[in-house]
C-alpha cells in the first residue's frame, strides 16, 4: 500500500514523473468516484488493496486538496494546482484506464453537487450507482440519474428517484450490460421489469413479483424477448395466500417445457459482472431459437435464478 501511494504521489510532481509512473504498469481493477454531501472520494482498487483519496475543493481557486490515509493515525495532504476533473483524468491516464465507476449518495448540498455534474460530463462510466434514502425525491436525484445512467454501461439503484415510476422505462431500454435494482418500492410491476433489456438483470428487493409473474417473465424470454439476457436474479412471492410459503413449481413452470436436471450435475457460471456461481441440478429450458438456459429456484427465500448458456 505504501508503494501505491508513493507512486501516485510521485506521478503528480511533473509530466516526466507521470510518464515514469505509467511505465510501472501497476495492476489495478478499477477507479471509482463517490460523491456525498460531505466529501468527494476517489477509490483505486488494486488486486490486494484499495487506495482511497478524499477530495476537498476550493471554490475560489477551482482547485482541490487530496487527503489520503497511509497508516492508522497518519494523514497526508497534497495541495494540487488542478481541479477534481483533472485529478480524475490524471489517475485514469496513469493507470491506463478508459472508464470509471461513479456512485452518488443522496445529497442536500445542491450547489456543490451541481458543479460536480459539470466536472463529470463526458466521462466514460463503467457503472453508475445511485443511493437514495427514504424515497427522497429531488431535482438533484432526477438530474443525476438522467445524466449519468445514459453514459454508463451498468446501473445500480436502491430506490426510484422519480414520483412516476414509468419514467424508469426511458433508462431501462438503454442497452445497459447490467441493471441491479435493490429496491424497497412495491410500486414496481412485471411490466417495469420487462422494460429492461440489459444482459444482467438483478432484482433484489422485498418481493414485488409473484410466482405467476415469474412464469410470464420466463415465457417472454422463451418467445424471444430480450435476446441479450445472460443472467437474471428475481425475488418473488407465492401468489396464493392460502398456500404454504413453499414454491409451487406447477405455477412457476405452467405451460413451459422444461427438463429436471440430475441433482448431482454442477455447472459453474460467471457472466461478467456477477460473482462466480455453481448451478447444482435445477431445470433446463430452451428458447424458441434453440438457446438453452439453466434455472434454479431457492424454495426457502423464493429466489429465481437463470443463466443463459452461450
Amino acid at each position: 500500500m505504501v508503494q501505491i501511494f508513493s507512486s501516485i504521489g510521485f506521478s503528480l510532481i511533473s509530466r516526466v514523473a507521470k510518464n515514469q509512473t505509467e511505465r510501472l504498469s501497476l495492476k489495478e481493477r478499477n477507479v471509482s468516484f463517490h460523491m456525498t454531501r460531505s466529501r468527494n472520494e476517489i477509490g483505486i482498487a488494486f488486486p490486494h488493496a484499495i487506495a482511497n483519496f478524499y477530495l476537498e475543493t476550493n471554490d475560489c481557486t477551482n482547485t482541490c486538496s487530496v487527503r489520503y490515509d497511509l497508516l492508522p493515525g497518519y494523514v497526508y495532504w497534497l495541495n494540487l494546482k488542478f481541479g477534481v476533473r483533472q485529478f480524475i483524468d490524471h489517475i485514469l491516464e496513469t493507470f491506463h484506464l478508459h472508464k470509471i465507476d461513479i456512485s452518488i449518495e443522496q445529497s442536500y448540498d445542491y450547489d456543490k453537487t451541481e458543479r460536480n455534474f459539470e466536472l463529470l460530463k463526458g466521462l466514460k462510466i463503467d457503472e453508475f450507482i445511485m443511493i437514495v434514502w427514504l424515497n427522497f425525491i429531488s431535482d438533484f436525484n432526477q438530474q443525476a440519474w438522467k445524466l449519468f445512467s445514459v453514459q454508463s454501461e451498468s446501473i445500480s439503484l436502491n430506490n426510484f428517484p422519480f414520483e412516476d415510476i414509468k419514467k424508469i422505462h426511458l433508462t431501462a431500454c438503454q442497452n445497459h450490460y447490467k441493471a441491479s435494482l435493490k429496491l424497497g418500492d412495491a410500486r414496481m410491476t412485471l411490466n417495469d421489469i420487462l422494460a429492461f433489456n440489459s444482459s444482467i438483470l438483478w432484482v433484489n428487493c422485498r418481493p414485488i413479483l409473484t410466482d405467476k409473474d415469474v412464469n410470464i417473465f420466463l415465457k417472454h424470454w422463451i418467445c424471444g424477448c430480450n435476446r441479450r439476457l445472460e443472467y437474471v436474479h428475481l425475488w418473488f412471492k407465492v401468489s396464493d395466500i392460502y398456500q404454504s410459503d413453499d414454491v409451487d413449481l406447477n405455477i412457476l413452470f405452467k405451460n413451459v417445457d422444461y427438463c429436471i436436471a440430475p441433482v448431482e450435475r454442477e455447472i459453474l457460471a460467471q457472466p461478467y459482472g456477477v460473482p462466480k456461481e455453481c448451478f447444482k441440478g435445477g431445470f433446463d429450458v430452451t428458447r424458441l431459437d434453440g438457446t438453452k438456459a439453466i434455472i434454479t429456484v431457492d424454495h426457502l427465500y423464493s429466489i429465481f435464478k437463470m443463466v443463459v448458456l452461450s
